[in-house]
């Protein structure tokens, strides 16, 4: 007999917004002696009257491993018919309370959600990716199937490629496939190189549903991490209330960090209900999340439609760093990550996006440590090995923190093999604060700890900016139209004259470029 749903959870008013008492009906006459035939039509029947009564918008089961074969064959089939999701739970109800906390909106694209991890593997990081590959094989993924693309440098280790001859993925699946893509190019890659190889690996093919979840070696990941981040997909992308105030959240993170990703990686205290109150979302009893204009690479998922757009960013980004005469943009993002961090910090600014990330972690009461980041194993990202000594690009100093730092121009390679190329140790702190891991393979503890689950809605209007040491308006508004006037200006190449407000269009960020033409005007 399978563990019943608590009832007090599903009657909850943002489930079902009903308050008279739940019916027992449409069940069968001589169900005890009845064929599976017989009792498979009866499901279909009743189903179908209360479809028509109700017009549900999920069907929730348990999986066909727990339920009856027949009342799962004929939930499934009606549900398909009526055009809505068949949500089939693998375990025990009490492990998803969650489902309890969404609205129908959020429910509805419980099976169109799809979740590609993209993980890129430095040289010499065999241990580190290990551990990260095996911490996602004992994650609880409740039935769904995530995409996974490994990138791997030119030289891999021979003990890597051992173990990925018998890693096995998705997890406790027949099937067994996952991408490995490994780089041809001999020697180290440039800057622009090392982010078009990034950006490329993955593109969604469903802006709305199709999301990216980048993850570093040095992470590893809770059991119960995908629990917490499709439950934060759905309340805060699919909700009636998220459709309609947070078109600027560009993802969620699942690491909370100790520093923050500029170049002299000053220490990040996070917000708390004590310390900073404002910026926490929601109230005492909701999950403690805060908003961050802070891009993030060891463990962060994208959402499809921001991606996709990045990419469109990143074509003219990097055309227009190759023109002439352009200045180069400022940049305070550590070479202790990769490249392409350079170019979302960008794009956020520009647009005012920000990421979810995740506060609990700083209560030392929680235990709901989602992703922790290891210093030991860490490597450079492979962009970041050799620094040229062109003044172009000036190396992370901690000496001289209050210098500008610069973007290369992506034109002059930094592994032509010159002789002006200067080998920076691996041995690199990378500074990060490990935390132990939650065991539980659901989100049950925290939900215990904070019973009104996630915030109904999140706030804009205290959106943390990505460093405290960079001065910048308070005001989210105030501070995405100073940056984006001087990013047009100076490497959008519109000029001072050309600032004219451009439309906006889906997936794209061409208005943050001007044409050939306006750049004669212009300049």
């Amino acid at each position: 007999m399978a563990a019943p749903f608590p009832l007090n959870h599903l009657l909850r008013p943002r489930l079902l917004r009903m308050k008279f008492p739940p019916m027992i009906h449409a069940r069968p006459d001589h169900a005890s002696t009845s064929t599976d035939a017989r009792m498979e039509s009866s499901v279909i029947t009743g189903l179908s009257r209360i479809a028509n009564t109700f017009r549900p918008k999920v069907v929730i089961t348990h999986s066909h491993d727990i339920d009856e074969t027949f009342h799962w064959t004929a939930a499934k089939a009606t549900a398909g018919r009526i055009g809505v999701p068949h949500i089939s739970l693998p375990a025990r109800g009490g492990d998803f309370i969650w489902l309890s906390k969404l609205d129908s909106h959020s429910l509805g694209a419980w099976d169109k959600v799809d979740v590609q991890i993209l993980v890129q593997a430095p040289p010499a990081s065999s241990g580190s990716l290990t551990r990260l590959l095996r911490s996602l094989q004992r994650a609880d993924y409740f039935g769904d199937t995530l995409g996974l693309t490994i990138e791997l440098p030119h030289n891999v280790d021979p003990p890597l490629l051992e173990y990925l001859k018998s890693f096995h993925w998705p997890p406790r699946s027949v099937h067994n496939h996952f991408t490995l893509r490994r780089r041809i190019q001999h020697g180290n890659i440039t800057s622009e190189e090392a982010t078009l190889r990034t950006v490329d690996s993955l593109y969604p093919k469903n802006p709305a549903y199709s999301h990216v979840l980048i993850l570093s070696p040095q992470t590893e990941l809770a059991p119960s991490y995908y629990h917490y981040l499709k439950y934060a997909i759905l309340q805060h992308k699919y909700s009636r209330s998220a459709k309609e105030s947070l078109h600027r959240l560009l993802g969620i993170s699942l690491e909370l960090p100790s520093s923050t990703p500029t170049i002299d990686s000053e220490p990040f205290t996070p917000p708390t209900r004590s310390g900073s109150p404002v910026a926490i979302q929601g109230t005492d009893k909701h999950i403690p999340v805060f908003l961050w204009q802070a891009p993030n690479s060891n463990a962060a998922l994208y959402f499809g439609d921001k991606w996709i757009e990045f990419q469109s960013f990143l074509s003219s980004r990097l055309s227009s760093a190759r023109r002439a005469g352009l200045k180069m943009h400022t940049n305070p993002v550590s070479k202790k990550f990769p490249s392409w961090m350079e170019y979302m910090l960008e794009l956020t600014r520009c647009r005012g996006y920000y990421l979810l990330y995740p506060s609990f972690p700083a209560v030392k009461s929680s235990h709901a440590v989602l992703s922790t980041i290891h210093n030991e194993l860490y490597r450079l990202p492979e962009e970041h090995t050799l620094i040229s000594q062109s003044p172009e690009l000036i190396s992370e100093n901690p000496q001289n923190s209050n210098s500008q730092q610069h973007i290369a121009d992506p034109n002059r390679s930094s592994s032509s093999g010159s002789s002006s190329s200067l080998d920076i140790p691996q041995e690199v702190e990378l500074g990060s604060v490990e935390l132990p891991l939650a065991e539980s393979s659901t989100i049950s503890s925290l939900l215990q700890q904070f019973p009104a689950g996630l915030p109904d809605e999140l706030s804009p209007k205290h959106v943390l900016p990505y460093s405290q040491k960079y001065p910048t308006s308070p005001d989210l508004v105030e501070r995405t139209q100073a940056y984006l006037k001087e990013f047009r200006e100076k490497v959008g190449g519109c000029g001072a004259q050309v600032q004219q407000q451009v439309a906006v269009e889906d997936l794209k960020a061409d208005d943050l470029f001007c044409s050939e033409v306006e750049e004669g005007v212009a300049l």
